[in-house]
């Protein structure tokens, strides 16, 4: 698991569901660089979490969203062997 913030909540998460939490996403990372460490670091889902009356960045709906609506604010993404266009991660 990796995520954009909220590192506490998504460790957690991590934890009690017998996953290793990768960490956070660097501020200001590219969108080719994240990709690209999502790959390396061979991650199953990216913990997404929104602001109020924001949406969802474009490169991340390639991805299917799980466990849509269980936590306010929380948008999470399978993204290996879930990519749907533009490449396979």
């Amino acid at each position: 698991i990796a995520s954009n913030a909220r590192w506490s909540p998504t460790m957690y998460a991590a934890f009690f569901t017998g996953s290793q939490f990768l960490g956070l996403a660097k501020p200001g990372i590219s969108l080719g660089q994240l990709l690209e460490d999502l790959e390396r670091f061979s991650v199953d889902f990216y913990f997404y979490w929104s602001r109020p009356g924001t949406d969802i960045p474009q490169y991340l709906r390639r991805f299917p969203e799980v466990g849509v609506g269980v936590i306010p604010g929380l948008h999470v993404f399978r993204i290996r062997n879930g990519a749907v266009a533009g490449g396979a991660l």
